[in-house]
């Protein structure tokens, strides 16, 4: 009996596994593309120019080229669920401040820290 609890608590941990990673990955897909249809609103707000607003999506392309080879490394060493987990609570941080920012200087920055540890 308790190997079949076993085997029924481990499919049900595999869902949730899966579950919890497809949210997430749907999270950072959502923001990019946010970002991009609000980039003329911010541009707008915060009296800048077009160009200088497109370095708020670039910074992630940016920030997810140049630092994923080395965050999975991370991953490796510390394990790739408390580099998850961190990710996601800077994520949700980094969301915020970018909420918050009132210039768009912090904003490209805090933008550029949102996205490439949820990639690990």
């Amino acid at each position: 009996m308790t190997e079949m609890a076993n085997k029924s608590s481990g499919k049900s941990n595999y869902y949730l596994i899966v579950i919890v990673l497809a949210l997430t990955t749907l999270m950072a897909a959502i923001d990019t593309n946010i970002v991009n249809i609000a980039l003329p609103t911010v541009a707008k707000s915060l009296k800048a120019n077009f160009a200088s607003v497109q370095w708020i999506a670039l910074s992630y392309l940016l920030a997810v080229t140049s630092l994923i080879v080395g965050i999975g490394r991370i991953g490796d060493v510390f394990g790739k669920k408390t580099i998850f987990i961190l990710g996601v609570i800077i994520f949700t941080l980094a969301s915020l401040m970018c909420g918050l920012s009132t210039s768009l200087y912090l904003m490209d920055v805090w933008h550029f820290f949102k996205h490439p540890i949820m990639h690990l």
